[in-house]
């Protein structure tokens, strides 16, 4: 097979299948039952790993940017997005590389190599990070509407909030975090969870149940707001030097590069012409669920209150007690199911470390490079618990760096 347009061995029986398969016409290739290996199972994975709990803060840039920005710049970050995914199969291929991480090393040798390492591993930390946080914030609010953080409640605008800059709140922040960690630990420490890789379709079908509640939820949301006389929204917003970090925040939306290279092993045959095909499939759908979950979500809430809609929810009137029961199950679930899969994303991370690091592979070094990268993310998403704040610090820095 020629280099030019894959380093993968190829299985014949495997190429026979494929060959047979583009035969079919376009409806009987769609609707055919999915096998591994092929584009569509590629390409759920591949959305699986990018929406994350980014969807649903995009919602609040069309607040920050404007209607009409919002939906140029979702067009530009998309185009980026591909334009990068591009370059790196590109160069994987040429430079007969395994791992993304290869492709750096062989493209840039040196210094430019050696900060990747450095932020290729501040990069997995993240995602620990965000999960975290993210899993505090449902907790936090679960418990704030049953009473259970009325200690905590001050005044605010009229308003009743959380003081959470009190010492006793960030203890109680950290000891939930540290049990949610002890509980998984045991998990983490596994070598393989053959059991937990069939995940990502029960966590993106999760997640997409969560989408389309929130979107029917809206209606009366806008119907709670129109009542009010609240409902306001904003076709451009006026330009200031804080949509640059904004701007990184939403590039961050799209953000798979440094997990590129382990969807294309996924794929079988990965040949240029099937990886780009691929990935603009991914990017466009994750293009247009941004784009219609966004711009409706933001339609129907304007410039009320919207930051994170797992983690900040404004109450409509005559809210139903059932509908919060429902909602905070859902976003329950999906986060236990993303607690689960770190135990798998833990694998990964485990063994990069040790290869960047080069120790002996004995149970003390499996141990600590299992449990030490967790640990350190607890420890920073009890400091910062703000979903925006770390996606903007990290988007800023670590995942602009290595992705774009």
């Amino acid at each position: 097979m020629n280099k030019k347009y894959t380093n993968s061995v190829i299985d014949p029986e495997k190429l026979r299948d494929l060959n047979s398969v583009r035969k079919l016409t376009f409806f009987q290739r769609v609707f055919r039952m999915p096998k591994s290996g092929s584009e569509r199972v590629l390409i759920i994975s591949w959305i699986r790993m990018t929406i994350g709990t980014g969807v649903f803060m995009i919602p609040s840039f069309f607040k920050i940017f404007g209607i009409v920005p919002m939906f140029f710049l979702l067009i530009v970050v998309s185009i980026l997005t591909l334009a990068s995914l591009s370059t790196i199969f590109e160069q994987a291929i040429e430079t007969n590389s395994k791992s993304f991480s290869e492709v750096v090393n062989k493209v840039f040798p040196g210094s430019i190599s050696k900060i990747f390492s450095i932020t290729l591993s501040l990069d997995y930390i993240s995602v620990f990070l965000a999960t975290f946080v993210i899993t505090w914030n449902i907790i936090k609010n679960i418990a704030f509407e049953v009473g259970l953080l009325n200690y905590w409640i001050i005044k605010e605008n009229k308003l009743e909030v959380l003081d959470e800059d009190r010492i006793s709140f960030f203890i109680l922040r950290l000891t939930v975090m540290l049990i949610i960690y002890l509980l998984i630990s045991k998990l983490l420490i596994k070598e393989s969870i053959e059991s937990l890789k069939n995940l990502s379709f029960l966590t993106i079908g999760t997640s997409m149940t969560v989408i389309v509640y929130i979107m029917i939820e809206n209606i009366f949301y806008r119907k709670s707001f129109l009542a009010d006389h609240s409902l306001s929204t904003t076709y451009f917003q006026t330009p200031n030097i804080s949509w640059v970090t904004y701007f990184f925040n939403v590039l961050t939306s799209f953000y798979i590069q440094p997990y590129s290279m382990g969807l294309r092993k996924e794929l079988f045959y990965p040949t240029l012409r099937r990886l780009k095909k691929t990935s603009l499939l991914s990017v466009l759908l994750i293009l247009i669920l941004y784009t219609i979950f966004g711009f409706f979500t933001y339609y129907c809430h304007g410039n009320n209150g919207l930051s994170s809609l797992i983690i900040f929810r404004k109450k409509y009137t005559n809210k139903n007690v059932l509908s919060e029961i429902v909602f905070y199950i859902l976003v329950f679930s999906y986060s236990i199911l993303n607690l689960l899969s770190l135990s798998t994303f833990n694998v990964i991370v485990r063994t990069y470390l040790k290869s960047l690091f080069i120790v002996k592979n004995d149970k003390r070094a499996h141990l600590l490079f299992s449990l030490i990268p967790a640990l350190f993310a607890v420890l920073m998403a009890a400091l910062i618990p703000d979903l925006l704040k770390i996606i903007g610090y990290f988007g800023l820095t670590i995942y602009n760096f290595n992705g774009f």
